[in-house]
């Protein structure tokens, strides 16, 4: 599947977070996640940065081991 360059889909959240993929959508619905950008097929897609700054926020990412996600954090 073809995604716009620097997106986070819903089943790459609901990894991170370790939560089905309903919860996401109950995140957005209580504000805890902005609305995603984009609608590819039936996934949505959020922009990347902006979800990894607000897992960071919430504690999501500190036990992270994956280089990628932490450093996407950093920037």
């Amino acid at each position: 599947m073809i995604t716009p360059k620097n997106t986070i889909s819903s089943p790459e959240i609901s990894k991170i977070i370790k939560l089905n993929r309903n919860a996401i959508g109950r995140w957005v619905k209580k504000g805890k996640l902005p609305d995603p950008i984009y609608l590819v097929g039936k996934s949505f897609l959020w922009d990347r940065a902006e979800v990894f700054k607000i897992l960071n926020e919430l504690g999501y990412l500190t036990a992270c081991n994956d280089e990628s996600y932490n450093s996407e954090v950093q920037k």
